[in-house]
């Protein structure tokens, strides 16, 4: 069974790979100035891109050009990117990579920025990995708003918040008051109202791109299930396979789903109710436990209604009430993995693999192999 999941999950992986990554209208600016209307590869990047994919038309073969042949692409309705040779600090925001200097370590690079607040005063962000830096047009030049923790002496923790003098400096209108700047995080949910208020106080026209995107959603689906479930246990008296049972269990899911590639990836929680019971050799197994599998779920759309998920999942497990072989079962952390298929966002269905977990956790003489096939329906509210 272990060897047709894989099968399955390959060849699943195989055809859908690419699936709603799709391209979309848009275009592009080259060196001469010129802008091509065509077809962008539109992969809803998380970290800004050095380069793009497109078509001329759909019959058109694709091709890939990159940076240093792009001033400016835009796909329609979803995003905007400029090309800009900037000094950019990326200083770790890691706390044990942290500079122990105040002052950014500028390096001047050649950047795609994503175009958030287009206007008089506009808002750009660079993305790459945990790196986020935010830049802003002063005085018809781009540069970017400083933000950057330190150590202090004594390992003290501190942080540089130049971008608010910056901003501030730049305010013309006297409606926004500078108390709004002083508590100002460097994060775009604080920035874009802020760009907003300004180019409305001064009364200038303004583009937001953000307001396509969809941000993180949130899905809640109740999920039934048929377990098959075996166990074995080892002591230093004796060895005892109880066998495979089916059993019941029942799991609310809550599934945060993440605002870049298009929606594929979210993370997951799922509080599970399961249970297992057996009898063998005059020795019992009575195992109830609640799971809470933690997970990374990747989705590859087939159609805009249906799409085929698997999940990676490391699982918790607190057993109560619980005796196998007259021992009190204690179980350990496990990891699971399963594919599945869900419609029109509602409806789903899963097959689950929860790999070997050991129930005797408190015994070091006692050994034990749980292992569990769960085959899960959903219904998302």
């Amino acid at each position: 069974m272990k060897k047709a999941l894989i099968l399955t999950i390959l060849l699943f992986t195989k055809a859908n790979i690419n699936s709603q990554i799709t391209y979309e209208k848009g275009y592009y600016i080259n060196n001469s100035g010129q802008k091509i209307e065509c077809l962008i590869k539109n992969y809803d990047w998380r970290d800004t891109p050095n380069e793009i994919e497109f078509k001329i038309s759909e019959s058109n073969t694709s091709r890939t050009i990159t940076i240093n042949d792009v001033k400016e692409f835009e796909i329609y309705n979803s995003s905007k990117h400029i090309r800009v040779e900037v000094d950019i600090d990326r200083s770790s925001e890691n706390l044990d990579e942290l500079s122990r200097t105040r002052s950014p370590n500028f390096k001047q690079e050649k950047l795609f920025l994503k175009t958030l607040i287009e206007g008089k005063h506009s808002l750009y962000e660079y993305s790459d990995g945990n790196l986020i830096r935010y830049f802003y047009n002063n005085e018809n030049k781009i540069e970017q708003l400083v933000f950057k923790s330190y150590y202090f002496e004594n390992n003290i923790l501190k942080e540089n918040n130049r971008f608010r003098q910056q901003l501030l400096s730049s305010l013309k209108c006297d409606d926004i008051k500078q108390s709004k700047f002083k508590n100002l995080k460097y994060k775009k949910s604080n920035l874009i109202p802020l760009f907003k208020s300004i180019n409305e106080c001064e009364k200038e026209k303004y583009i937001n791109y953000t307001e396509n995107s969809k941000g993180v959603t949130y899905n809640f689906t109740l999920r039934p299930r048929l377990n098959l479930s075996s166990l074995k246990t080892q002591t230093s008296q004796n060895i005892n396979d109880f066998g495979s049972k089916i059993g019941i269990g029942f799991g609310i899911e809550a599934e945060l789903v993440l605002p870049y590639n298009k929606n594929k990836w979210s993370i997951l929680i799922e509080p599970t109710y399961q249970s297992y019971k057996s009898e063998t050799n005059n020795l019992k197994a009575d195992y109830k436990s609640i799971e809470v599998p933690l997970g990374l779920r990747h989705s590859f759309f087939t159609s805009n209604n249906s799409k085929i998920f698997v999940n990676g999942l490391y699982v918790l497990d607190y057993a109560f009430n619980s005796e196998a072989n007259n021992l009190d079962i204690r179980t350990n952390s496990s990891l699971g993995f399963g594919i599945g298929y869900k419609k029109d966002d509602k409806y789903s269905i899963e097959l689950r693999h929860i790999f070997t977990r050991h129930l005797f956790a408190d015994y070091l003489f006692a050994g034990s192999e749980y292992k569990t096939f769960s085959l899960i329906i959903g219904y998302s509210l």
